[in-house]
């Protein structure tokens, strides 16, 4: 841990591991660095299981220490913070379409692909794969407009649902 400490000396406000969870307007301070590592460690591992203990430990502080400071900090408990740091990758992943739902479910972290759908609907208002059709009929569209084509949107039989 104390090389991951060194090689962070990214500035609050320019750490692209704070961008998303972290809400801006709670936090009045800049975030501290222990929280920033955290963060990090998160989302270098998502696929793996955390305990707010094992982080807490991780950066040398209590279980009740840690919460309290990483939720003062991020306006989110760890488990919350998470939760949501799995759920944008998952997002990213679906967007680019190249894994199956199983297969991102597994990657961010969720052995079920059913926990995983009802959390990010919880989130996003719709499951994934409804989220990976209406992200493919966006884009077709993008091209038919780009194109000077049909400005329905209309999808080809040929684009399925994982």
């Amino acid at each position: 841990m104390p090389k991951l400490i060194a090689r962070l000396a990214i500035p609050p406000a320019t750490n692209p591991a704070l961008s998303g969870p972290v809400r801006e307007s709670r936090v009045t301070q800049p975030v501290d660095i222990r929280i920033q590592l955290i963060i990090e460690f998160m989302q270098s591992n998502l696929e793996k299981r955390m305990a707010p203990g094992e982080l807490a430990r991780l950066i040398g502080l209590s279980d009740s220490r840690f919460r309290h400071l990483f939720t003062a900090q991020t306006g989110m408990s760890p488990k919350a913070c998470l939760r949501r740091l799995r759920l944008d990758r998952a997002k990213l992943l679906l967007e680019e379409g190249t894994l199956t739902i199983d297969q991102i479910a597994l990657r961010v972290g969720w052995q079920h692909r059913s926990h995983f759908e009802r959390r990010f609907k919880q989130l996003h208002g719709m499951t994934p794969a409804q989220y990976r059709m209406r992200q493919r009929i966006t884009l077709f569209q993008l091209s038919q407009e780009n194109r000077g084509g049909s400005q329905f949107g209309y999808i080809a039989a040929s684009s399925a649902i994982d």
